[in-house]
């Protein structure tokens, strides 16, 4: 079953509408009045209902309509058969009438579900306007010309349908019928092209020269079949007229603007907008403008490229224990310099993991990641590692140069529990001011405590913290001429703590998860601001680290009685010094039956355990203070 993630506003982007003479809205807020919701399915259950919850809005944030399947099987299908129908509203007096509205669609199963809009000027007999099955990657903008029911028409009527297998879901807000303008434009995006090749992209090798293309929308009635706009490129602004158009109502185009950019490397920031559509002044200018960048490095002069590996996981997913075995296996062949891996783990499915963080949850948003395990390389290449993870995939990113280069150093204070750092970022040239952002994380080699559902016992470059938080820093003075250097430290608040579960995450305000502070290291990345696109890489390892000042370290002397043992033994620690110990207990498919915490004092100390209610077998006691653990196998009769 495919999960929803409450993020859609992630998807939302505000769709204005030209100025036009508006002959109906509905914002679907106060449960719209007036519509009909039949359910055309043999039980009860409505499927149409009205929607508000926080995290999970259009472009507006008043509610909106969610429509979906509901069980009818043992299986645990949602399948459904329901309709929403307006009531009359008039459209006498308007000969061009366009229908607007904002939708997202989620399929699931054989993603077989059918939505479906009609138009009637009778309420009894109805055209079908629109019919799809396609998924939509975010919220677009659906327009119609229902000007053959509409037009002219005193009493017109909008019919939703929607017939549905598996789980599938439908949202949709923000309805309004116009009369519509004789011409009208909406700039959808704007992207750099290479005019030798036709690709497009945002980080491309230098050497050719590039052009514009715009994406651009129709709202008005007559054809497009000119444009004039106005671009932007570095601070210098030009006009110039685009004729040879066809660009029929409400029809979807590109517009290509040639020869912008030589191919000189360089940071390059696009802004077109359309001023005049057909030889006349646009009067609404709302939605006529659009940006972009492209960013043109030189192969030979850039630096070497470290891949950023960034993994989205958790102990209690079952398939991302092979996902992570996929990755391991094909990177632990390589140099260990040779790329740079982080890992955010998640509170879903199940409990989710442990150590699981509201910035790791930020940074799987960013990404729109609905499902794990999930890779992201260099904030490009996406897919789940459970199905493989070959040399194929992550090659192609080695060979790519960056136009960063970062350098890392870093001290860990154990007793006051922080990291002092400086990071050293070096450029090929000069960045505009907030274009980039720079994020830190601090990540722990190796875990052991976060055992949950599925089967792993150890986990590698575990994110812990991201210093100035999922969002990052934006960089402003990145130049050629001289390295930029920032310093800094972060603490790590109050005592350690193992949570249950991801449903109580770790509250940095007073509180930590680091199993071992003398494991820590730092990984520092540089992100396009504007896109996913990674400049450049790096980090540095407590493995690789010196400077690192340790903590008084506590040895333990291990023992159990009885052993065997029916329902109960005693845990016998033997302890130089005083110290916090946890004890962490897993059966032998790695499931953990046990956490306890308990202060020690030096020398001779026993705890008690319970495991009656557990099966027979054996099992591994793990105890751990001061970053040292000893372990012990008990057998249950």
């Amino acid at each position: 079953m495919k999960k929803i993630l409450l993020s859609l506003a992630s998807f939302a982007s505000a769709f204005a509408i030209q100025a036009q003479t508006e002959l109906f809205n509905e914002d679907f807020a106060n449960e719209a009045p007036g519509w009909v919701i039949e359910n055309l399915s043999p039980t009860s259950q409505e499927t149409f209902q009205f929607f508000t919850q926080a995290g999970l809005t259009s472009s507006s944030s008043n509610g909106m309509v969610l429509v979906y399947g509901f069980n009818t099987t043992t299986q645990g299908r949602h399948d459904g058969n329901a309709q929403m129908t307006s009531f009359g509203f008039d459209c006498s007096g308007a000969s061009t009438v366009f229908m607007n509205m904002e939708e997202f669609y989620l399929g699931g199963g054989d993603n077989s579900a059918e939505r479906i809009v009609e138009v009637s000027n009778d309420s009894i007999n109805w055209v079908q306007m629109y019919s799809s099955t396609a998924e939509t990657e975010e919220i677009e903008l659906l327009s119609l010309d229902i000007s053959e029911v509409a037009s002219e028409q005193a009493n017109v009527y909008i019919r939703f349908r929607f017939i549905s297998e598996y789980d599938s879901y439908w949202y949709f807000d923000d309805l309004s019928v116009v009369e519509a303008p004789s011409t009208g434009i909406e700039v959808i995006s704007a992207e750099a092209y290479n005019m030798n090749t036709n690709n497009t992209g945002i980080y491309e090798a230098s050497g050719d020269p590039y052009g514009g293309n715009l994406t651009v929308r129709n709202l008005g009635a007559d054809a497009i079949n000119s444009v004039e706009l106005s671009y932007t490129i570095g601070g210098s602004t030009e006009t110039t007229v685009i004729s040879g158009l066809s660009i029929g109502a409400l029809e979807v185009a590109s517009i290509p603007v040639e020869d912008l950019i030589s191919g000189e490397p360089g940071f390059y920031s696009l802004d077109f907008t359309v001023t005049k559509i057909n030889g006349v002044e646009d009067t609404d200018m709302s939605d006529n403008s659009a940006g972009n960048s492209l960013i043109l490095y030189n192969p030979e002069t850039a630096f070497e490229r470290k891949p950023l590996i960034e993994v989205f996981t958790a102990s209690s997913c079952p398939p991302c224990r092979p996902g992570n075995e996929n990755i391991h296996a094909l990177l632990d062949q390589k140099d260990r310099e040779e790329y740079v891996l982080i890992k955010y783990q998640q509170n879903f499915p199940g409990a989710g993991d442990p150590y699981f963080t509201q910035e790791a949850l930020a940074r799987r948003a960013y990404y729109g990641v609905n499902s794990i395990p999930r890779v992201e390389i260099d904030g490009s290449w996406d897919d789940n590692p459970a199905a493989g993870f070959a040399n194929s995939d992550y090659l192609p990113y080695l060979d790519i140069p960056a136009i960063n280069d970062i350098d890392i150093e870093y001290t860990i204070d154990v007793e006051s529990q922080t990291i002092d750092y400086t990071i050293t970022i070096s450029s090929n040239f000069d960045f505009p001011d907030n274009e980039a952002i720079l994020h830190i994380g601090i990540v722990e080699e190796t875990t052991t405590r976060n055992v949950a559902t599925n089967g792993e016992r150890e986990f590698e470059q575990v994110m812990k913290k991201m210093i100035d938080g999922a969002a990052g820093t934006p960089l402003t003075g990145v130049s050629a001429s001289s390295p930029l250097v920032i310093t800094g430290s972060y603490t790590f608040n109050g005592n350690y703590r193992l949570p249950a579960n991801a449903s109580n995450p770790i509250d940095h305000a007073t509180e930590h998860s680091v199993e071992e502070f003398d494991d820590l290291g730092i990984v520092a990345y540089i992100q396009h601001a504007n896109s996913n696109q990674i400049f450049g890489a790096e980090d540095v390892l407590a493995s690789e680290q010196v400077g690192i000042q340790d903590a008084e370290v506590s040895f333990f002397g291990l023992s159990a009685g009885p052993n065997p043992f029916e329902g109960t033994f005693n845990l016998n620690i033997n302890s130089e010094k005083a110290a916090e110990m946890n004890v962490h207990i897993v059966d032998a498919t790695g499931r953990t039956v046990y956490r306890g915490e308990r202060n020690i004092n030096a020398g001779s100390n026993q705890m008690e355990i319970n495991l009656d209610n557990f099966a027979t077998g054996i099992y591994e006691v793990l105890v751990t203070a001061k970053g040292v653990t000893e372990t012990i196998k008990v057998s249950k009769l």
